[in-house]
């Protein structure tokens, strides 16, 4: 689409009939984009949602305390299928019932970009009373979507300058996870990851490289691999690392379900763990003590409960703060049978 500039600038109010002109559709279609978008083509949906955000374009809205609440929060998720997604859920959950709400979740099958998921899906914005979005991108463009239908939204998993957010110190915990490694004993730990264009990602392995630097022993791209964040990716990425010439004696996982797929791939193997191989992975699944996995807990019922405090604060009417607040966590080392 090529859009028609200047509108922005020209106009003090910018019309329905003005979206429409820029998006080269009627005004119907731009009412029916608002009101069924379901029947509207994907490609039409997002000439006419790129139209608004260029015109900075809200669509009338009926205010908040002009509609019932309607007890439902949603959880948006890139992939409903992480261990750390149900788990977050089962802890989100819990801490909205005594409050009477209850959670539905939307799930972007793969897509991290919260506003562009939007662009081409019907949402049910005018059904809910919040938006808990884990470990998803909600940029500029997704929080003014969310104001203009006066939805309270709050970032779990990342850190979001225009939205109240909760976190990891990722840093922190790659650091202090190698940190343990070292201080057991072992002189050669690796590092096992995922998408390396993701954030918590980078941070941890950050974190990992820096405690390494920190003891004297200097990082080494060949003790450091990744796969598919799933129990089969880690299973195949510890795999990797025990085929090549030099291999760790240690393995920091930077997520569970990868480090209980390497501890498969060491039991397959007859490999001594910990003995000859220490693991440790970054969640705290409920899962990784029933495998006695070393790990790091990232407080996920702590983050929860802050979430819905935070929500709860605004459905009782306090007035928002100046400047989105960021609260970040710091992980702890939880100990057990795959460390020496």
């Amino acid at each position: 689409m090529t859009m028609k500039m200047g509108y922005k600038r020209a106009m003090a109010r910018v019309s329905i009939q003005t979206v429409a002109q820029a998006a080269g559709v009627s005004p119907s279609t731009v009412s029916r984009v608002f009101n069924d978008p379901d029947k509207v083509q994907p490609s039409t949906r997002r000439a006419v949602f790129d139209a608004m955000n260029e015109l900075g374009y809200a669509p009338p809205l009926k205010h908040r305390h002009d509609r019932p609440e309607s007890g439902l929060v949603a959880l948006a998720v890139p992939n409903l299928s992480l261990d750390s997604v149900i788990q977050f859920f089962r802890e989100l959950q819990k801490a909205l019932l005594p409050l009477d709400k209850h959670l539905i979740v939307l799930d972007l099958e793969g897509e991290r970009n919260f506003y562009e998921y939007s662009r081409t899906h019907r949402l049910p914005l005018d059904q809910i009373d919040a938006v808990v979005a884990f470990s998803l991108l909600l940029d500029k463009q997704a929080a003014e979507l969310l104001d203009r239908h006066t939805i309270p939204a709050i970032a779990v998993q990342t850190r979001n300058p225009f939205l109240h957010s909760i976190n990891n110190n990722n840093y922190a915990g790659g650091f202090d996870a190698c940190s343990y490694l070292l201080e057991r004993g072992y002189t050669r730990p690796g590092f096992v990851g995922w998408d390396p264009e993701d954030d918590t990602l980078r941070d941890r392995r950050a974190g990992y490289r820096a405690a390494l630097e920190r003891a004297g022993a200097a990082p080494d791209d060949a003790r450091e691999t990744r796969g598919p964040l799933s129990f089969d990716g880690g299973k195949g990425a510890m795999a990797e690392l025990l085929g090549r010439p030099e291999p760790p004696d240690a393995v920091f996982f930077a997520c569970d379900v990868m480090a209980l797929g390497g501890l498969e791939a060491c039991r397959e193997r007859g490999i001594n763990v910990p003995a000859e191989l220490g693991l440790m992975g970054f969640d705290d699944l409920p899962q990784s003590a029933w495998w006695r996995l070393t790990t790091m807990d990232q407080h996920l019922k702590d983050k929860a409960e802050a979430a819905v405090a935070h929500l709860k604060e605004i459905w009782n009417g306090k007035p928002p703060y100046e400047r989105p607040r960021e609260i970040t966590i710091s992980s702890r080392v939880v100990a057990r049978g795959t460390t020496k």
